[in-house]
């Protein structure tokens, strides 16, 4: 029967190690603990010291009064086993000793949630604006800088005209002469 038991648990265990993907989609493990097992055997109680016996007494009293509360203290089926002295073969005093004191938290967030994601949507919607309203002042800028220069240009255009108007030389023609100012001098 053991070593149907072997067996199977051996096919079970080579099969889960080959395709863990097909049993379980696990997320972490919220805690783990993982001990380093340095292996003593010795029987629980090794001696009939006082020390020893007085443990063994204290723990069966305990067992006794809560979970045997009910029934008078002489009723207790451990009282038995502790005259037969084979309490001693069926139970297990375990001390556990920790190799070093630090341990390591890991904890898992999330990476993304729905704060991060409306500052995310914020932060963008907010730039994108600046940066609209940025460009539309420059294309003002632009624009008002054009109709200047052409005002401008137009309004040399039409200085020039008029001033080429008034530097031009006149005709000399006989009315535009006047003699009184003139003086010819004759020899």
């Amino acid at each position: 029967m053991q070593d149907k038991r072997t067996y199977c648990f051996k096919r079970v265990q080579g099969d889960l190690a080959l395709n863990l993907g097909n049993y379980c989609d696990c997320p972490v493990a919220c805690r783990e603990t993982n001990l380093v097992l340095s292996d003593v055997r010795e029987p629980a109680f090794k001696s009939n010291s006082l020390d020893d016996r007085s443990q063994l007494n204290m723990m069966s009293n305990h067992i006794c009064g809560t979970i045997y509360g009910a029934m008078p203290q002489r009723n207790c089926p451990l009282n038995r086993l502790k005259r037969e002295n084979t309490l001693t073969e069926n139970f297990v005093k375990i001390k556990l000793y920790f190799k070093e004191p630090a341990y390591d938290i890991w904890s898992e967030e999330a990476a993304y949630d729905q704060i991060q994601m409306l500052a995310d949507i914020g932060g963008s919607l907010g730039l994108f604006i600046g940066a609209s309203v940025l460009s539309l002042g420059e294309l003002l800028e632009v624009v008002g800088m054009c109709v200047r220069a052409l005002i401008r240009r137009r309004q040399n255009s039409i200085h020039t005209v008029d001033q080429i108007q008034e530097t031009q030389p006149e005709k000399l023609t006989l009315d535009n002469i006047d003699s009184t100012n003139d003086i010819v001098e004759t020899k």
